[in-house]
């Protein structure tokens, strides 16, 4: 930058800040836009994700559906369903108990399992057999009773499950159910275990 004219020198150092200044603000916009394209990209992976997830939902509703409308009896139905579920969220128990409408409204456990480990959850099928509830009673009892649906993070800790207190190792650590309603009346209650 030295030059025979100081004029000369500092217009070449004007000149030079000048091409730092314009390289910096357009690297600066490239880096902006770079980080902006990138979670522009985030944005839509989990759109896609949520997409993704929400059609194999529909897959799932309509799989059922499907099961219903061609299978023979409920029995039929309800085995599909449970074994649809089940795969679809990756849970190894699932389980249904049946309204009795003519003995008070109790429920009966239903013959219809999905179980991923027959030998594991062998205890679980034991007590479950035998165990009829009536509105309020275990957590197929609470979700009879209230008509929705119930999660339960911890069944250990749960004052309500009544299977875990009968003393056997049932191999399960949390449990959701839901009605099965006709109308408004819940019919059914299918149960979820991991």
């Amino acid at each position: 930058f030295v030059r025979v004219s100081t004029n000369q020198s500092l217009l070449l150092l004007q000149t030079f800040m000048s091409v730092i200044t314009i390289t910096a603000l357009a690297l600066a916009a490239t880096i902006s836009e770079r980080k902006a394209a990138e979670e522009n990209l985030e944005r839509a992976r989990k759109a896609e994700r949520s997409l993704l997830e929400k059609v194999e939902l529909i897959q799932l509703l309509q799989s059922i559906t499907v099961a219903a409308n061609e299978s023979s009896n409920i029995s039929e139905t309800v085995q599909i369903s449970l074994d649809l579920i089940c795969r679809y969220i990756r849970w190894p128990v699932g389980h249904v108990y049946y309204v009795d409408v003519t003995e008070t409204r109790i429920l009966k456990p239903g013959a219809e399992w999905f179980l991923q480990d027959e030998l594991k959850y062998k205890n679980l099928r034991k007590v479950t057999e035998n165990l009829i509830l009536r509105p309020g009673e275990g957590i197929p009892g609470m979700v009879y009773a209230s008509g929705n649906p119930l999660w339960v993070e911890d069944i250990d800790h749960h004052q309500n499950f009544l299977r875990a207190q009968m003393g056997l190792n049932l191999q399960i650590k949390s449990c959701f159910a839901f009605p099965v309603v006709i109308g408004k009346n819940v019919v059914a209650v299918l149960e979820f275990f991991s």
